[in-house]
């Protein structure tokens, strides 16, 4: 019985200790940006969007930055990029009945390209739109039907950033205000309720 017991102790002394160990490992900002960038590798050849982080730092478990986050359309214009991003959110409901919520999230130097591009060989359609029916596409695939995922956030602070919005198979209009091709620079901006269900985005601005 004194082996047996010697043998748990020991047991559980390195199993507690492997759990710090990787616990302690994981805070380290270089190797939690090694792998989230691994998982987008695999994200962005599977949706077809190459998606990069310069850094990610995962403070105590309720508190998120990354810097220089960039997503690239399949002909490879910037989408969308974010120079700082600050996430807050509550561990136990950020993924509450499969749902994606966040409390708050700021973005410094944020820039929203949206562009029409080759859908199919007859097709064409925004950048965003492609980009939101492939990430439905992939989170329900073998449920037999559409992702019925919500992405929740509260609030959204923007500081000097960029709306670009283009339409490059349409002639400019030179007598009034363009409206299929305009760039809007944002100074200061925030956003309510923001939520992406399906293929819907909605939010007050």
């Amino acid at each position: 019985m004194f082996w047996v017991r010697k043998i748990l102790l020991y047991s559980v002394f390195s199993v507690l200790s492997i759990v710090l160990l990787s616990f302690l490992i994981f805070q380290f900002p270089e190797v939690q940006t090694a792998l989230i960038n691994r998982y987008l590798e695999g994200f962005s050849q599977v949706v077809g969007f190459p998606s990069t982080v310069e850094r990610i730092d995962l403070r105590w478990y309720d508190r998120l930055e990354m810097q220089q986050v960039m997503i690239k359309d399949p002909q490879n214009n910037q989408m969308i990029s974010v120079g700082r991003l600050q996430v807050n959110f509550d561990f136990f409901d950020l993924l509450a009945k499969g749902n994606v919520q966040i409390d708050e999230a700021d973005l410094d130097h944020a820039l929203v390209h949206l562009i029409k591009i080759k859908e199919s060989d007859t097709s064409t359609n925004l950048n965003i739109n492609v980009f939101i029916k492939k990430l439905n596409e992939k989170f329900s695939s073998g449920s037999g039907g559409q992702s019925s995922a919500k992405l929740n956030i509260g609030e959204i602070a923007l500081d000097h950033s960029q709306f670009i919005y283009n339409e490059p198979e349409k002639d400019t209009i030179r007598n009034g205000f363009d409206y299929r091709h305009f760039h809007l620079d944002v100074n200061e901006g925030q956003f309510q309720a923001f939520q992406v269900i399906g293929d819907t985005i909605q939010f007050d601005v």
